[in-house]
């Protein structure tokens, strides 16, 4: 049923009363990779720890608006998708994963309602330089294993303000509801700074999700981020985590070096990310490392290669961004070989 739905949708939105193509910015993505993987478990009868694989990486479509209603105060909207660009149809509730809101913008900044990214989440994307890959960062960063709540997160019922995004010093404050009142969705706060003068960048975010913790505390997030351009192509970017879902040996701190160095189309990338043991308890750390070579076709189309492989403690079990859950103990990996294109404006 779900592979009927988004032909409607598109169907719908373009046929409301008002709405002209004019009017309206179609744009999206759509991103696959062949991989190889090993997720680190031991052989039998029934399991091969190897495999290869075809995964569709945050494709999407999105449909976005804005109405001018004064000289300063615009209405902005938009509706997103993601899609399943390898089996071409919608996973388990990925109908509303992408941002959906309507909101006011003008001079003081922006004020949005919906579905949204989190400030605490958007506060390091940018550092993120194997975004929507198997090497993506939060497969480590934002994940307390002590913890049900993942960090890097887009909720619903968000209530949010984005300072104005054209200057140097910006800020995010989102509010998560509990509108049903029913305990399951607890209301949530996140916060984020940044300071962004193209060659340096340095952000702060703060988050809690309340009463999602152990013992029905709250579960708590801090990062500092930051990034330099030396220019020639040169970037390095560091990030430190700190989680704490409250109670005893719940807390566990993580962070990241990455560089990467453009040459023509050509950029190299590496990043090595360390979760250290949760709540001091021994064997319960990991490491990351990931390489990889991204080479742009055009100004929207890249493929690339990559290789990314998480070693984890004794008693740890991390994953990557295509193998959630690594064997406790082992060393998990990928070599991803992948083509992503960008659209705008159809």
């Amino acid at each position: 049923m779900k592979q009927k739905v988004f032909p409607w949708v598109v169907t719908i939105v373009l046929s409301m009363p008002g709405i002209t193509l004019a009017e309206m910015d179609i744009r999206g993505v759509v991103h696959v990779s062949a991989d190889v993987t090993d997720d680190g478990s031991v052989s039998s009868a029934t399991h091969d720890p190897d495999a290869i694989q075809v995964a569709s990486h945050r494709s999407y479509l999105a449909f976005s608006g804005r109405e001018e209603l004064s000289g300063t105060v615009n209405l902005i909207w938009q509706y997103a998708a993601e899609f399943s660009a390898d089996s071409g149809s919608l996973n388990d509730n990925s109908i509303d994963t992408q941002d959906s809101y309507i909101g006011l913008v003008g001079g003081i900044g922006a004020i949005k309602g919906g579905r949204l990214t989190m400030p605490y989440r958007q506060a390091t994307d940018k550092l993120d330089i194997f975004s929507d890959t198997a090497a993506d960062f939060n497969h480590i960063l934002g994940i307390n294993p002590n913890s049900t709540v993942d960090h890097d997160l887009r909720a619903s019922n968000v209530l949010a303000y984005e300072s104005p995004g054209d200057k140097k010093i910006r800020g995010a404050l989102a509010y998560m509801t509990d509108e049903d009142q029913d305990g399951v969705n607890e209301p949530g706060l996140s916060l984020s700074a940044l300071y962004d003068n193209q060659a340096l960048y340095i952000t702060f975010a703060w988050q809690s999700l309340a009463k999602s913790g152990a013992g029905g505390q709250d579960d708590e997030a801090t990062k500092f981020g930051g990034s330099w351009n030396f220019g020639q192509g040169t970037k390095v970017g560091l990030i430190w985590e700190s989680l704490d879902a409250g109670g005893q040996n719940n807390d566990r701190d993580a962070y990241q070096f990455n560089i990467s160095h453009l040459s023509g189309n050509t950029t190299l990338k590496f990043a090595y990310t360390v979760a250290d043991e949760a709540g001091g308890i021994s064997d319960t750390g990991a490491s990351n490392l990931s390489l990889g070579l991204f080479y742009a076709l055009s100004r929207t189309t890249e493929w690339y290669g990559l290789y990314t492989v998480t070693s984890n403690d004794p008693a740890a079990g991390y994953g990557l961004d295509v193998l959630a859950n690594g064997a406790v103990g082992e060393d998990v990996s990928t070599f991803s070989f992948g083509l992503r294109h960008q659209f705008d404006n159809l």
